[in-house]
C-alpha cells in the first residue's frame, strides 16, 4: 500500500475572494453613497448606476475590493430611480 505525499487542495467554494491587502474601489464606494442619496436627491441615482456599474467591471478581477458593495449600489440605484420615476408621474398627474 503506498501512500500519497500531502497534496494541495484548493480553497473551499465558500473561501473570500477579495483580495485584504487590495485597495477599496472609490467608485463602488461612491456608488453606494449616491443610491442612498438617490431616495432623497433626483438625480443622484442616475449618477449611483453608472458609477455602480463601471465599478462592477473595475473589480471583476480581484486586484479592488468592493464588488459587493457595486451590486448593492447598483441594485439601489435601480431601485431609488424606479421609485423616483413613480412618485414622479404621479406630480405630473
Amino acid at each position: 500500500m503506498s501512500e500519497k505525499p500531502h497534496e494541495e487542495y484548493p480553497p473551499p467554494i465558500w473561501a473570500p475572494k477579495d483580495n485584504p491587502e487590495a485597495p477599496w474601489s472609490g467608485l463602488a464606494i461612491a456608488g453606494f453613497v449616491l443610491s442612498i442619496a438617490g431616495f432623497i436627491v433626483p438625480f443622484a441615482s442616475l449618477t449611483a448606476i453608472v458609477l455602480s456599474a463601471v465599478a462592477l467591471s473595475a473589480t471583476a478581477g480581484g486586484k479592488k475590493r468592493g464588488r459587493a458593495l457595486a451590486g448593492v449600489g447598483l441594485g439601489l440605484g435601480i431601485l431609488s430611480a424606479g421609485i423616483g420615476a413613480v412618485f414622479g408621474a404621479m406630480n405630473a398627474m
